[in-house]
């Protein structure tokens, strides 16, 4: 009966789902948060199955919330065009998609099968890593081991050392050979260098391998794309799909991972006297407007960014401002120093109100 119930308030929760993102719009938005959210939560749920040692059922989850996370999120940067330029589209969600759920679905059969062999077969092939680094670093540790042990003994010699008896040491010389207890001190002193450094070593070589990651990232993602920033995407449906693809993956990827140099929101032409003006005091219109309130929207065209502007800047002469960028933008046309210094002065004077 508890499992029915669950079923159907499962079922009801994604139905009431899969209408808001129907009738709400921005889809690849709300997708991509929902993925965020949802891997924090799978996230905190498998920390709580560790520390509680209570099986909830969350590992049962994994694969199809991913499966179908990545598929949504694909799918929903389709264009709605039946433009042959998509036929790559289907090629590279479906390979990317199998290739994630496959790696994942052999890792727990593996796991099923074979238990700690199994995915355990990664982390011994790591160790065995870590211990043929650790074997290379022991001959210098050994070395610097002997020579400080040698530097200590003669230290002692020279400041705190006593004269040993002549008794003592024919007395020596009679025995048997003393074991070297400086390179016993020294081995000593080697391993247990070694196994203090087996952990740093093993974080050091994990943060090196995730710089390379991130490196390769930014190396391809600079490769591919480039002006995907500033281009709009083709009209006619005909994008790359790679470029595509680095896209989607650059939105689930932390900022502070993409690096790149910092560029201006803006951008205008460095061509004919007055084109550029024109550029240019229509974008500190927006940025006036940004810094009363205006939400700023790429996707939307100068002509009905119109209202928005009016409202965040009254008395300002908008219907103006945009029209001689649209001349400048569209056409190319220059338009006269003397009326963009009074277009300019006149939106200073609406930004100044309060």
């Amino acid at each position: 009966v508890a499992d029915l119930i669950i079923a159907l308030v499962a079922s009801g929760a994604i139905w009431y789902r899969a209408q808001k993102l129907i009738a709400g719009g921005e889809v690849a938005a709300q997708l991509k948060r929902d993925f965020k959210v949802g891997t924090t939560i799978i996230a905190i749920a498998l920390m709580t199955e560790l520390i509680v040692g209570f099986d909830i059922g969350i590992t049962q989850i994994l694969i199809p919330f991913f499966g179908a996370s990545l598929i949504g999120l694909a799918a929903s940067r389709l264009t709605q065009t039946d433009d042959a330029g998509n036929a790559s589209w289907p090629v590279v969600i479906g390979i990317s998609v199998f290739a994630i759920l496959a790696v994942g679905a052999v890792g727990g059969l593996l796991t099923g099968r074979y238990g700690n062999v199994g995915v355990r077969g990664l982390v011994n092939l790591w160790g065995a890593f870590v211990d043929a680094l650790l074997w290379v670093l022991r001959w210098p540790i050994e070395l610097a081991m002997r020579l400080l042990i040698a530097l200590i003994d003669w230290l002692k010699n020279v400041f705190g050392g006593e004269e040993t008896p002549a008794e003592e040491i024919g007395g020596a010389a009679l025995g048997p050979p003393e074991f070297n207890a400086a390179a016993e001190q020294a081995e000593k002193a080697t391993e247990y260098a070694l196994g203090a450094l087996r952990w740093p070593l093993s974080i050091l070589l994990v943060v090196v391998l995730f710089f390379i990651l991130v490196y390769a990232y930014r190396r391809f993602s600079s490769r591919y794309g480039d002006d995907a920033d500033s281009d709009r995407e083709s009209i006619r449906g005909d994008a790359d799909a790679r470029a595509d693809m680095m896209k989607l993956l650059s939105s689930l990827v932390p900022s502070w991972l993409k690096g790149g140099e910092r560029r201006s929101l803006w951008k205008w032409p460095e061509g004919e006297k007055g084109v550029a003006e024109a550029f240019l005091l229509y974008f500190d219109t927006l940025a006036h407007a940004i810094k009363r309130g205006m939400v700023f929207d790429p996707n939307v065209t100068p002509n009905e960014r119109m209202p928005a502007l009016a409202v965040f800047l009254p008395g300002a002469p908008i219907h103006a401002v945009t029209s001689r960028f649209n001349a400048a933008c569209y056409g190319g046309q220059p338009t006269d120093a003397a009326e963009l210094d009074h277009l300019r002065q006149a939106v200073e004077d609406a930004a100044q109100q309060p």
